[in-house]
């Protein structure tokens, strides 16, 4: 009775504390820079870089496909936002509007084009590792 009893916790405390994989295919539309990319993990963090909970950094020497691993991510809600920093100065420019001028991509698309995207909008769920495709796309009037 006992040893069942510490097989069911161990199994429980696993699943709690399980650390996944994401494996990241990039589809980069500028042939040069490098791609930022951060995961947050709470609506409060969402977009503040000193609160991901993992970042990584693609160099970009051709237009085309990237590949990248996120490794030792905890189950839960996330969101995956990254841009190509074409000109590599940091940050994310944008147009005297706050449009991005350079390509972008979050872990789900956004229905919403005319503003930055809500954290529950573009969330998803971790329980497991996984393949993510992300294209980067240069923002344009539909």
């Amino acid at each position: 009775m006992r040893s069942t009893i510490c097989i069911v916790f161990l199994c429980l405390t696993s699943a709690l504390f399980a650390q996944h994989t994401i494996n990241l295919t990039l589809e980069a539309p500028v042939g040069k820079g490098t791609i930022l990319i951060a995961v947050y993990g709470s609506e409060a963090d969402f977009d503040n870089n000193e609160n991901a909970v993992a970042q990584g950094k693609v160099v970009v020497n051709k237009i085309g496909s990237y590949q990248t691993t996120l490794t030792d991510i905890p189950s839960g809600k996330y969101v995956i936002a990254l841009f190509q920093d074409v000109n590599d100065n940091g940050k994310l420019d944008s147009n005297f509007l706050g449009i991005p001028k350079e390509p972008y991509a979050f872990s789900r698309s956004p229905k919403v084009k005319w503003r930055a995207p809500k954290y529950e909008e573009v969330v998803f769920d971790l329980q497991s590792s996984q393949d993510m495709k992300l294209v980067l796309k240069k923002w344009k009037k539909r």
